[in-house]
């Protein structure tokens, strides 16, 4: 007689009165995958969990179970080619199919097309939800001393990367004017906001390249608060952007705008190199004003400010005068040979777009779109976020600076030490040394600061003697078919 299942309750019923019996082998199938979405998919997965929980994932990703190529499994696969130097889309499923395989998983085809689509689909918005909690993260990090004076130092600047010369591309970010048709690329403008208390970036927006950086700053104004300190170059030096961060009890240190005439001879002396005056507001509004006409209005009629003269030597060992303005107007508490040190320290924000541009590969997107454009830079800022993590981790541990570890050194510890996660799934504690371990390696990476080396900025090595592209490839082929014939 063929038997039949019980209920545990009622076992003189049938489970079959009461629905379906559970199809263990489906439920494993899905269980399997949902562990491998969340746990151990990726190596990187495993290291980070501490900065990116996996529970904190499930709770901001759509449920795509029925789908290799979820929203999770699509961003570490993708934080993989980032930490990788900016590695292809094959690279990315080729670490998929491996990780299936040591899960004992279905293995998704070699072809990268599926996974390519999948990072179409990724929404921004999941992107801009984990970096935003990474910075919550390394915000609640930061220590007294990271300080200066009890202010928070931020740093704003912007930088343009390149995208693929395509007619969406061209159409939002086109090519700067100066080059012929055919024979450029466009170029995407990038804003950010640099926290030096965890050397992290804070925030960033995209622009269109002839977008002036003072334009641009009204957009990051809103990632200053109470207590921050801001460093700007010479293009944020305005009335309009000083006042606006006085209005939020937010400090400035930037260069005078070079069309502002300085005269020491006039002022509140309050040493050799440093006056207090009074700024008086525009009669004009400025053209790169983001303010309404009530609002300029608005705006306090005078300024008072502080500005500091010092010296310094330029490349060829010429003495160059330079002026700071600051509404750091307390001459005792903030000595101006420490406000011209820290200004020094604006050059991070150029360190760290270099760190993202050259070191990890993104001085230009191989993107189609614009909305892959945007992915892709918030991708590379969420990979650089990670890094700094780590370096700051490093320094709480080990009690030294943040500003002096090694970027590419800490990259390079953690991805040859992503490997040894692997076999650690099922091991939380095992797993937690490995990373202790990783967190003493990085500490290790102490760079030798030699203030005065100097290197020439040339390139010995020769490019490869091919014609240069000076119009469109399909025009410039069908001229040499032509010609051929």
């Amino acid at each position: 007689m063929k038997c039949v299942k019980k209920t545990k309750l009622l076992p003189g019923f049938s489970a079959h009165l009461f629905g379906s019996a559970k199809r263990s082998l489906q439920e494993k199938i899905i269980a399997g995958r949902r562990k491998l979405s969340f746990c151990g998919l990726s190596d990187f997965a495993l290291l980070f969990e501490s900065l990116i929980p996996a529970e904190f994932l499930d709770k901001i990703a759509f449920d795509q179970r029925k789908s290799v190529y979820t929203e999770i499994v699509v961003f570490w696969a993708w934080l993989g080619q980032i930490l990788l130097l900016n590695a292809s889309c094959k690279k990315a499923v080729s670490m998929i199919r491996s990780w299936c395989l040591a899960h004992n998983m279905p293995v998704p085809k070699e072809n990268n097309a599926a996974y390519c689509t999948a990072r179409k689909r990724l929404r921004l918005e999941f992107l801009q939800s984990i970096f935003q909690h990474i910075n919550e993260v390394l915000t609640r990090r930061i220590r007294q001393e990271d300080r200066w004076h009890d202010l928070v130092v931020k740093s704003i600047d912007g930088t343009s990367v390149q995208l693929m010369d395509t007619l969406e591309n061209q159409e939002v970010y086109p090519q700067p004017n100066t080059q012929k048709k055919g024979s450029g690329f466009p170029v995407m403008g990038v804003a950010a906001v640099l926290n030096h208390s965890h050397g992290g970036i804070e925030a960033f927006v995209t622009a269109h390249p002839h977008e002036h950086d003072h334009k641009t700053a009204h957009r990051l104004i809103d990632c200053f608060e109470k207590g921050d300190l801001a460093l700007a170059d010479t293009a944020y030096s305005s009335y309009e952007l000083i006042t606006r961060f006085t209005s939020k009890e937010v400090h400035s240190l930037m260069p005078v705008h070079q069309a502002r005439k300085v005269d020491f001879r006039r002022g509140e002396k309050l040493g050799a190199n440093e006056r207090i005056y009074t700024w008086e507001k525009p009669k004009n509004q400025s053209k790169r004003s983001n303010l309404t006409e009530d609002e300029w209005a608005e705006m306090s009629e005078t300024l008072e400010i502080r500005i500091i003269r010092f010296w310094y030597e330029d490349k060829a060992g010429k003495l160059i005068r330079k002026h700071l303005v600051t509404t750091l107007l307390d001459a005792e508490k903030y000595p101006w040979e420490e406000l011209v040190s820290l200004y020094l320290e604006r050059w991070d924000i150029e360190l760290r777009f270099r760190d993202i541009k050259t070191t990890m590969g993104f001085d230009s997107l191989n993107v189609k779109t614009p909305e892959m454009a945007h992915k892709s830079i918030t991708m590379a800022m969420i990979g650089c976020n990670l890094i700094k993590a780590i370096s700051q981790e490093a320094a709480l541990d080990q009690g030294l600076p943040i500003r002096n570890i090694s970027f590419k050194g800490v990259l390079d510890e953690v991805v040859s030490n992503s490997s040894n996660f692997r076999s650690r799934v099922k091991h939380q504690q095992k797993r937690k040394g490995l990373y202790q371990n990783l967190i003493e390696l990085s500490a290790e990476q102490y760079l030798n600061i030699r203030p005065f080396r100097r290197e020439p900025r040339a390139i010995k090595k020769r490019p490869k003697p091919f014609p240069r592209l000076t119009q469109p490839r399909s025009e410039w082929k069908a001229e040499r078919s032509k010609n051929a014939a």
